[in-house]
Formats: structure tokens, C-alpha cells, sequence
């Protein structure tokens, strides 16, 4: 398990059971951009890629709600 994870969910939303949601609540946003960064995270974007609807990446913290730039940028900075 990564260090800073706390809890993860699994579920299928009532109302649209095709749809598959994945949380992951973690201590701290250095600790989940080092999650992002990791090969965990590589196999989790490849899975989402496989699927047959365009697939919704949300980051949330206590004031904001970020996409998919967000993840682009953690990835794929010097820092």
C-alpha cells in the first residue's frame, strides 16, 4: 500500500449501473502525486483507456475539482 492512502471505494452509481467509480481518499497532495507518478497509477489509466465510454478522471480536494490536465501536469513535471 502507498504511503499517505487512507481509503479506497468501489461502486456502481444507482442510477447508472454501467458506470464503474473508483475513489481513493489519501492524506496529503504530495503523497497522491506520488501515486500519480507511480506504475499503480500507469496500470490505472491504461484500464481506463480500455473502456467502450470516454471515461471521467476527477481529482477533488477541499477547494477545487480537477481533470485530467491536472494528472498531465503531475506526470509529466520536473518536481
Amino acid at each position: 500500500m502507498d504511503r499517505g492512502f487512507i481509503a479506497g471505494r468501489i461502486y456502481q452509481e444507482v442510477d447508472n449501473p454501467d458506470a464503474l467509480c473508483f475513489e481513493q481518499d489519501w492524506s496529503s497532495e504530495p503523497e497522491l502525486k506520488s501515486h500519480i507518478r507511480s506504475n499503480c497509477f500507469t496500470d490505472l489509466l491504461m484500464l481506463m483507456e480500455t473502456s467502450p465510454e470516454v471515461p471521467v478522471l476527477e481529482i477533488h480536494s477541499i477547494r477545487d475539482v480537477f481533470g485530467i490536465n491536472y494528472i498531465e501536469a503531475v506526470r509529466y513535471s520536473d518536481s
